[in-house]
């Protein structure tokens, strides 16, 4: 008999149900159209329907006969979000499109249009994207619960203690990656709609990643979770605003980088414009802060650097500053510290130099000191050999060389690798596409023929830029085969790496060239370029819409 309206289907949550439909033979299939409606009780579109796509075995029966034809289902859900987001896009698309073909229009400094674009993109993945897809969310989200509870302090120095704060009802935030193309993001947004994390002070737990992240890159999601619970905010809006905070953050220091910086600007541009900077402003994760303050020291240290008045020592403090927080969260990036002395000593003041050239000698003196001292005493060693090794700090402490070869073979084999990687958000599982590809090879342009005036290095300058990019890109490697527990003691490969770490770096290696490439003379080349960032940025919308909705 054929199910009737008011039928219900009792199922409960991650199972399916399977209808039986049975039609009369006085109808005619072909003529007759029989409309479907599904829904849940309940407020909200809780119901997940999945259906097959592409090439597969499909029959109809009637009355037990198989018959030509497809039962088609329409599933329709009452609710705006979707409409919401799509609309979001659109925007982002039409501002997009506007700065891409009318120029003359508009005609903005390369510090403005990253603010508009930034703006609109991070705000557009701020809400569309369910908070807990950023890479390592459950660490970002309890680092700043922690501090919206005002457990912010010490700021300049490593926390000691490894209690974490958090709201007593923490466990209903479900904090899991969405796996793609299953539909599930609007029943993960009405959850976070419909739920609310307590106000009350939470219970403290133990939290072995406290001690790794400096609490000043915490202060803005910090702030934005401090506001939702005392505005009794609901557990969507709630993070929204930590994500918001933390978005208007990196957007304030790229702005102010791309400002003040006396060459690159384009270019700069184009990598604070990246789908996974955007993404990482717009999530909880510190990483964003840790970029901008990158950004921000190297555009300060070159701004030094090519300045025709004197420099003095208190111009050092700020820019050592961002860096000294930076090494408090990921101690890998120290050696960008290099950058600082491509500040020619000779255009210091007379008192600074002196000053300057001392603290040099003094840190060559103890470092080859400390050096010896290690050599001497075993607890550095070039290759030792033994079998077996209590932990990997101690391979590589007593492996200096075959450590050295385990990181050329990691660059050689996994190198196209992380390229994918810098194009894949959402903790490596939503790909990008063709961006894969467009993105490095888009980013190599730029860089090549961005040169709003000349830049002449001498050689050491050069070197001291190779040695700050290969030491950091090692640290990098080196520090997450010691530290992540996904590598081996003594493996053949560093693995654990993603292109996200290197954002910061791209823009070092075009400062080794000689002279911009002459490559085009488009008086529009800023206004392209941030127009096609802003397609980018567009296409990854559409991408993750597409994915998680």
């Amino acid at each position: 008999e054929r199910i009737g309206q008011g039928t219900q289907v009792a199922t409960s949550i991650n199972q399916a149900a399977t209808v039986e439909f049975s039609f009369p033979d006085t109808e005619s299939f072909a003529l007759t159209e029989y409309n479907l409606k599904i829904s849940s009780e309940g407020a909200g579109p809780k119901l997940q329907v999945k259906t097959n796509v592409g090439n597969y075995d499909e029959t109809l029966f009637m009355d037990g006969s198989q018959v030509k034809g497809r039962l088609i289902f329409k599933v329709a859900y009452t609710n705006n979000l979707f409409l919401g987001f799509a609309l979001m896009t659109m925007i982002l698309l039409a501002v997009s499109l506007y700065i891409l073909f009318f120029q003359k229009q508009i005609n903005l400094r390369p510090e403005r249009y990253f603010l508009i674009l930034a703006l609109v993109s991070g705000l557009v993945m701020t809400f569309i994207v369910p908070s807990g897809q950023e890479p390592d969310s459950g660490d970002h989200i309890l680092r700043a619960f922690d501090v919206s509870y005002g457990n912010y302090k010490p700021l300049l120095s490593k926390v000691n203690d490894r209690s974490i704060q958090m709201p007593d009802n923490f466990e209903i935030y479900d904090d899991t990656i969405i796996e793609p193309h299953l539909n599930l993001g609007l029943s993960r947004v009405q959850q976070m709609l419909t739920d609310q994390f307590d106000s009350d002070f939470g219970k403290n737990y133990d939290y072995r990643y406290k001690k790794q992240y400096s609490t000043l890159v915490y202060l803005p999601q910090g702030l934005g979770l401090y506001l939702g619970r005392i505005w009794d905010l609901n557990e969507f809006n709630m993070l929204s605003l930590a994500r918001l905070f933390n978005l208007l953050t990196y957007i304030g220091l790229t702005y102010i980088s791309i400002k003040i910086m006396p060459v690159f600007k384009t270019f700069m541009l184009a990598v604070g414009l990246l789908p996974m900077s955007i993404y990482q402003a717009s999530s909880i994760s510190a990483d964003a802060i840790i970029n901008g303050f990158l950004f921000l020291f190297i555009a300060l240290i070159v701004q030094l650097t090519l300045q025709a008045k004197k420099t003095s020592l208190l111009q050092l403090v700020l820019p050592s500053f961002l860096l000294y927080i930076v090494y408090l969260a990921k101690p890998a990036y120290l050696p960008v510290a290099l950058l600082i002395f491509i500040i020619p000593v000779a255009t210091y003041q007379r008192l600074s130099a002196r000053i300057l050239r001392i603290l040099i000698f003094l840190g060559i003196t103890i470092s080859a000191a400390g050096l010896l001292f290690a050599f001497s005493s075993g607890r550095l060693m070039l290759a030792e050999g033994n079998p077996v090794y209590p932990d990997q700090l101690t391979f590589v402490l007593h492996n200096l060389i075959p450590t050295v070869r385990i990181f050329l073979h990691t660059l050689s084999q996994n190198a196209v690798q992380y390229l994918v990687w810098l194009n894949t958000l959402g903790w490596l599982t939503y790909s990008l596409g063709f961006l894969v590809f467009a993105i490095p090879i888009f980013l190599v342009w730029v860089g090549l023929v961005d040169r709003a005036e000349s830049i002449e290095l001498s050689l050491v300058q050069k070197l001291l830029i190779l040695l700050a990019l290969g030491g950091t890109v090692a640290a990098i490697f080196i520090g997450l085969y010691i530290y992540d527990d996904v590598n081996e003691i003594g493996g053949s490969l560093m693995l654990g790496v993603q292109g996200r770490y290197f954002i910061p770096l791209f823009i070092l290696p075009f400062f080794l060239f000689k002279s911009p490439a002459k490559i085009t003379k488009d008086p529009f080349f800023t206004h392209r370029v941030a127009g096609f960032s802003g397609l980018a940025l567009t296409y990854s919308a559409l991408t993750l819409i597409r994915m998680i909705y």
